[in-house]
């Protein structure tokens, strides 16, 4: 059994299907999303394949309601794929430990991919992907799985959330992780997922179809109810929700929980109480030191450090 936080709730089983992702669902993420704004992230060289590669900028904060060519904005890496496309994603790796005597190459790091909120990957995505890097010290890649194009237009968000089937982020997710086991700085053999909101549904169902991730954090994302399903999920689950979500009412979430027990699954289900949907927007509130995001952030990374390094 899971240990729970002092704001967390003890969860338990349900059995109606639920659509993965609604057009009532994208609107219930843009009510509590619309207020957030672009941020500056810092312009830092991140690592991979031995060189520097530079952080894109950002860019000032954007006062329109879209953000026309945001993506290519935060994107810092192209990723090849099989069939001659490419995958734009935000990547963050840190330093490998200096080598010691024993060892003649840097011991590989665990590797994290985080998914997007409905958005797409927006410079508050990129800002998580760089701290939990950072704070964990794991290779952290952020791919875009809308093939090319984000927004802060919330039609266009719910029409991009509607139209990307699970089994075509699949395939990406398996060409960004091919690509990820050519570095010379990443374990493959140590991969976890996360995601928010539209993105934490797509962490857990590609969970399942990949079976191999040690960590598996869904950050109010749609939970997965069917047991058989969850029994193919390889590793350890924490959840993170607001007990105020009308996307994902306590009652799906205890049966999200009740149907992991049942799926021999450890989990660490944590329910942040007086918060609705999509209640982290960003590191800065972590920064200040606002709650839940703060307590939210200690339980991630924790999570992170006792499933990818063990």
């Amino acid at each position: 059994m899971a240990s729970y936080s002092p704001s967390s709730l003890l969860i338990a089983h349900h059995h109606h299907h639920h659509p993965s992702f609604s057009a009532a669902s994208a609107i219930s993420c843009f009510a509590h999303l619309a207020s957030s704004t672009l941020s500056l992230l810092p312009n830092k060289p991140c690592m991979w394949r031995g060189q520097n590669c530079l952080q894109k900028q950002a860019g000032k904060r954007v006062a329109s309601v879209v953000a026309a060519g945001m993506l290519q904005q935060v994107a810092n890496t192209e990723i090849p794929t099989r069939d001659g496309t490419k995958i734009q994603a935000f990547v963050s790796i840190p330093p490998s430990n200096p080598i010691s005597e024993s060892q003649s190459a840097p011991e590989k790091l665990p590797l994290l991919i985080l998914i997007h909120e409905f958005y797409g990957l927006t410079p508050e995505i990129c800002g998580k992907a760089e701290a939990i890097a950072k704070e964990v010290g794991c290779a952290v890649i952020a791919p875009d799985t809308y093939r090319g194009e984000s927004t802060r237009f919330v039609p266009k968000a719910i029409f991009l959330a509607l139209t990307t089937p699970q089994e075509r982020v699949n395939k990406d997710l398996d060409e960004v992780l091919a690509w990820a086991s050519t570095l010379p700085q990443v374990n493959i053999d140590k991969v976890g997922l996360v995601g928010f909101c539209y993105g934490g549904g797509k962490a857990l169902e590609y969970s399942i179809y990949y079976k191999k991730a040690k960590a598996v954090i869904v950050i109010y994302g749609k939970p997965v109810l069917d047991v058989e399903s969850l029994k193919s999920i390889g590793g350890s689950v924490l959840g993170v929700f607001g007990d105020q979500d009308a996307q994902f009412p306590l009652k799906m979430i205890m049966d999200f929980e009740e149907a992991l027990e049942k799926a021999e699954i450890w989990k660490k289900i944590i329910i942040s109480k007086g918060q609705g949907h999509a209640f982290w927007k960003d590191m800065d509130q972590v920064i200040r030191g606002n709650q839940p995001q703060k307590e939210v952030w200690i339980e991630v990374t924790n999570f992170l450090r006792n499933t990818l390094f063990t």
